[in-house]
This record gives C-alpha cells, structure tokens and sequence, in this order.
C-alpha cells in the first residue's frame, strides 16, 4: 500500500528528473472512488488512503509546480486536505472566486505569528545566503555554523527551540539554493533522513544534513557525532549511491536554543584526482 501512496509523487520525482523541470499534476473526478467506496462499504479506509496519496503528492512534494483537481464533492467536506490552511467562506464576483481562509489550531497560529510574520519584514538586502551555500557545497564548517548562529540570533526566541522548529528553519535558508533538489523526511537506506541537497548535476557534491537538539550547550559535540553515526548506521546515502553521484557531504548539526555546532564526518564515494 505505502508504494501505491507515494506513486504519484514518484512519478513526479522522475519526470523532473529526466525533463529538468517542475511536474504538473492533473487529477479528474478525484471523488468517484470515494462516492464507489461508500456504496461498498469501505468509505473510512477510502478517504484515510486519498488524503495519503494527494497528501504525498501536492504538499510535500518539492517537483510539483501545481496540480488542478476536479470533481463534485467538496474536498474539505470530505476531510481529505488537512494542512495549514482552510477555506470557511467563499463568494463569486463576476468570474472570479476569493475565499476566505482560516488558520485550524494554535501550533499553526503560533508559528505564523511569531515566525512567518517576520520573514516579510525583513529588509530583501538581508536575506543574501549564498555564503551559506558556498560553505555546505564546500565542506567548510566554521563558516557554516557560524552563519547559522547569527541567523538563530536574529530569527527566534528560546520558545521556538523544537527540533521540528529548528527543521523548518534550515528548510527556509536553503530554499534558495539553485540547481539542487531539497528533500525532507524521505525514506533512505534503514530510516528517513532530515535534509538532502540533492543536484541536478550529478557531479555536483550531494549533501545529507542530520540534525539533532541539545537541552544544553555541554551536549552538543556528542549528538553531533551521534548525527553522523546515524547517517552511516542507517545508510541514508545509499539512494545517493546508488543513482551514482561521485561526491556526497555529509553533515551533523546540533542546536541549542540560539546557537549550533556543525560536524562534516567526510567525503564518500570521492572520485579520484587525476
């Protein structure tokens, strides 16, 4: 079942892969198989398995550009779409539609009032990371850590120090980065890895990020190293591998409320210099 899951977000994957560009997905009468499975009896395992499937597919897939679906059930009366967002009140004005949007709960609220808020305040000549690009690409950790030092200084508040926080942040600076496929929380060799920088151009260097969270600053290096032992442990750069990119970084970061210390275990699959 879980292959049948994430087929159209594979199939996306390889259609960017081979053109080069972002997938368009189209979907049609989403809800017959929903109105066939109340009338057989299995509606419940129905809807669990569609919102998994356009889940996979239109929320956390990085090579969709956009999907179109049709059909004649509403999609949030049918629970299907349970994100950051829902429509509560809509209205027609000539031939345009506007919708009115509400936030579902207060982990949401939180994080949009003391986090995305503040992104777009920030002035656009603040927000130049290519030193940071150039220091993961490179393997250079100092320069790294300390560019994500300052940034922790700049962008949160000690209320903001979950693990998960301290993922979507990273996610954030490197949504710039060009010519690289982000992935997050995928599945790869014996778990899921947090973050992949993954190039277009297969002799770029790759790169698999592990982070970890320390209550206290004396943690740190441990459960940098603890990072890179998962990495090797649970083989997450065997997809890597395996689709042939000769240069993979591989890097464990820890944070600690407004600080952070980043460890590079080494190079693998290195091609040799001529």
């Amino acid at each position: 079942m879980a292959e049948v899951t994430f087929s159209l977000k594979f199939l996306s994957d390889f259609l960017e892969r081979y053109h080069r560009q972002e997938t368009i997905i189209l979907i049609d009468e989403y809800d017959v198989p929903l109105e066939n499975a109340y009338f057989k009896g299995f509606y419940g395992q129905m809807v669990d398995f569609m919102s998994s499937l356009l889940e996979s597919a239109l929320k956390t897939n990085d090579s969709l550009q956009f999907a179109v679906i049709t059909g004649c059930l509403r999609t949030s009366r049918e629970s299907i779409f349970t994100w950051y967002l829902k429509a509560v009140a809509r209205s027609f004005q000539s031939d345009m539609i506007y919708l009115e949007m509400k936030i579902p709960n207060r982990e949401v609220r939180y994080i949009y009032n003391n986090t995305i808020k503040d992104w777009f305040y920030q002035k656009p000549e603040t927000m130049d990371f290519s030193g940071l690009y150039h220091a993961i690409l490179s393997g250079d950790t100092e320069t790294a850590e300390n560019f994500l030092k300052q940034r922790l200084r700049e962008s949160i508040s000690f209320m903001d120090s979950a693990e998960k926080f301290y993922h979507g942040f990273l996610l954030w600076l490197l949504g710039g980065l060009q010519d690289y496929k982000k992935k997050s929380n995928l599945e790869s060799g014996y778990g899921r890895y947090d973050i992949t920088l993954i190039p277009y151009d297969e002799q770029q260097p790759a790169v698999i990020l592990e982070l970890k969270r320390a209550k206290k600053f004396t943690e740190m290096e441990k459960l940098c190293q603890e990072a890179l032992q998962q990495i090797d442990e649970k083989n997450y750069a065997d997809v890597l591998i395996d689709e042939g990119y000769p240069y993979i970084l591989k890097y464990g970061i820890c944070f600690c409320k407004k600080n952070c210390m980043v460890k590079l275990s080494g190079k693998l699959n290195t091609p040799q210099q001529s």
